[in-house]
């Protein structure tokens, strides 16, 4: 416990906490960490000779053992700037999708590439995924709350949140619905097939006020209705 600028002994907890071995009530899948653009980019700087280290201690053998790896569908906050894979306001069917996904490219998916060719885990390595932001053109602008369709001259931003974040057009919700499938089929073919255990909607989604990468719900936006109402094949699409 961290005391007045020094360390100091904690209380006595006013309660006695058993453990009981003997009845299992939950099942621990793994543990993990997440391959962010900001991690990919320090184990590109680092040297060969460490590359491998942090391979082998985070994912080998004689490493911790990690499973679990979450991957950030376009930026997160640990990036080197804001970046999404489809940019044209307005573009609900996502005809631009950037199916290469050139920026995780970079970074992202080299290291990814790397921890699963290393892991040496029967069950390999569970990838899931969150999105901090949508693209910025799906979000509302400052000082319009009430906004639902895309307007290209007063355009949101992918790193502003606020407590009700994306637009109301059930056409903007549908191309965020559409853009989850496509997203997760190009990763996949980016794997070599690997596909992805699962996904949640939305990284902190009750977080706003930041300026880095989030998007804002509030319990009027249900998470998971407006895309699972609008995409009926999203479990079929890439969740095996």
């Amino acid at each position: 416990m961290w005391s007045g600028g020094a360390c100091a002994s904690p209380p006595p907890p006013p309660f006695t906490v058993v453990v009981d071995v003997t009845t299992r009530r939950q099942t621990i899948m793994g543990f993990g960490g997440a391959f962010t653009e900001a991690s990919g980019y320090v184990w590109q700087n680092l040297s060969a000779v460490a590359q491998k280290r942090v391979l082998d201690e985070y994912w080998g053998a004689e490493g911790i053992g990690y499973t679990i790896g979450r991957v950030a569908m376009n930026s997160p906050d640990f990036a080197l700037n804001d970046y999404s894979y489809a940019n044209v306001s307005g573009d609900f069917k996502l005809a631009g999708f950037q199916h290469d996904l050139p920026r995780d490219n970079e970074y992202v998916l080299p290291l990814l590439r790397a921890a699963l060719k290393t892991n040496t885990s029967p069950q390999g390595i569970r990838l899931f995924s969150a999105p901090w932001s949508p693209p910025a053109w799906m979000k509302k602008p400052f000082g319009n709350d009430n906004a639902t369709e895309p307007n290209a001259s007063t355009p949101g931003a992918m790193n502003v949140c606020r407590p009700d974040s994306l637009l109301l057009g059930a056409d903007v919700r549908t191309a965020w619905a559409l853009y989850f499938s496509l997203w997760h089929t190009a990763m996949a073919k980016q794997l070599g097939g690997h596909e992805f255990w699962g996904f949640s909607a939305q990284n902190e989604p009750l977080a706003h006020g930041h300026m880095w990468d989030c998007c804002g719900y509030v319990r009027t936006q249900p998470l998971f209705s407006f895309m699972l109402a609008r995409i009926p094949s999203l479990d079929t699409d890439f969740i095996s």
